[in-house]
C-alpha cells in the first residue's frame, strides 16, 4: 500500500485569545501557561482528510486564555486502514498542523503587548502512544465491569411472589 499523502490547505478556523486584566506579571520570572492539545479528523470522498487541530487554554490563573483550531486537508494516494489512518493523522498531520498553531500563539501574545508565548514541543509519538494505551485500559476495565453485571445476573435469585 503507498501510504503518501499530499497537504492540500491548511486553514484557521478560529482563534479566540483573551487577556486577563487580573494577572500581575512577575518581574524577570517565567510565566507558566497550561494548554491542551486535541487531533479530530474525518475522511471524505476522494481520499482526503480532514483534522482539526485545537490548542487551548483556560486556566484564570495565567495572563491569557486562548483556544487556537486549525483544520488541515490531506489528500492520500490511497485510503490506509483505519489504524494506520489514525496513526498518521495523530502523528505525522498533527506534526504539520503544530508549527502553524505555534506561530499563531505567538502573534496573538505578541499583538496583545505582551511577550510572544511559544508553544513547548509535543512528542506527538509519545501522546499517540499513551491515547492507545488508555483506550486499551478503558477497554479492559469495561470488559471486566460488563463480565462481573453478567456473573451477577445469573447469581442472582429471581423471586416471584404470585398473590392468590
Amino acid at each position: 500500500m503507498n501510504l503518501q499523502f499530499n497537504i492540500v490547505n491548511i486553514r484557521l478556523v478560529e482563534a479566540q485569545f483573551s487577556l486577563n486584566p487580573k494577572f500581575n506579571f512577575p518581574a524577570g520570572k517565567p510565566i507558566s501557561v497550561s494548554s491542551s492539545f486535541d487531533i479530530q479528523y474525518g475522511v471524505n470522498n476522494d481520499n482526503m482528510v480532514n483534522v482539526v487541530s485545537n490548542v487551548f487554554s483556560s486556566n484564570e490563573n495565567q495572563p491569557f486564555t486562548y483556544n487556537i483550531s486549525l483544520l488541515g486537508q490531506f489528500k492520500f494516494e490511497e485510503m490506509p486502514d483505519k489504524d494506520i489512518l489514525d496513526k498518521i493523522v495523530h502523528i505525522n498531520c498533527a506534526a504539520i498542523l503544530f508549527p502553524y498553531i505555534r506561530e499563531t500563539i505567538a502573534d496573538l501574545t505578541r499583538r496583545a503587548g505582551v511577550p510572544p508565548f511559544h508553544l513547548s514541543p509535543v512528542n506527538l509519538v509519545n501522546a499517540y502512544s499513551a491515547k492507545i494505551a488508555s483506550q486499551k485500559s478503558k477497554a479492559v476495565v469495561q470488559e471486566k465491569i460488563v463480565k462481573k453485571q453478567k456473573a451477577n445476573l445469573v447469581a442472582a435469585p429471581v423471586r416471584v411472589r404470585v398473590k392468590r
